[in-house]
């Protein structure tokens, strides 16, 4: 904020699209009081009125989940938690990654916002897992002197396996 100091109006803009990603979608700056401590140094008072913090009314699954990671108890985007871009970027981001590390590839994942004609609050959570690769099976090149047998016995993954 010291930096915007000589600009009240890029503070308050600042501020009022901060807030907003926070769920606070009706916050207005009042005022901005900047005062000059020295040369790289301000003091600045910013007069906000917040209003209500918006809340997630309604969370629709566009694609499908078959593993069912937006059902788990901590998965953070549900109803009734404020609507709140960071966490709801980062738990879209958390579903990509499980599903990568259970074996799907090509998995993507999306969320947006949108207020419904009735006014409540959705978050639209688009999932496409792609494919799960599984090992086929398991092939040694150059055993002139090792029994594939014994190399299967200290393998630690096997056919069928993500």
């Amino acid at each position: 904020m010291a930096a915007l100091a000589d600009r009240p109006e890029a503070v308050a803009g600042s501020v009022e699209r901060r807030l907003a990603s926070f769920g606070y979608l009706s916050a207005k700056v009042r005022s901005v009081d900047v005062r000059r401590l020295n040369d790289s140094t301000a003091e600045v008072r910013i007069d906000i009125e917040a209003g209500p913090r918006q809340t997630i009314d309604d969370v629709v699954l566009i694609g499908s989940d078959p593993l069912g990671f937006m059902n788990r108890e901590d998965f953070g985007i549900r109803v009734g938690r404020p609507l709140d871009r960071e966490t709801v970027d980062l738990e879209t981001r958390d579903l990509r990654s499980a599903y990568i590390e259970a074996g799907y590839r090509e998995a993507s994942a999306r969320s947006e916002f949108r207020q419904a004609p009735d006014g409540r609050w959705v978050v639209e959570v688009g999932l496409e897992p792609g494919n799960q690769r599984r090992l086929r099976n398991v092939e040694y090149q150059g055993l002139a002197n090792v029994s594939p047998r014994i190399l299967d016995k200290g393998m630690e993954v096997a056919d069928g396996e993500i």
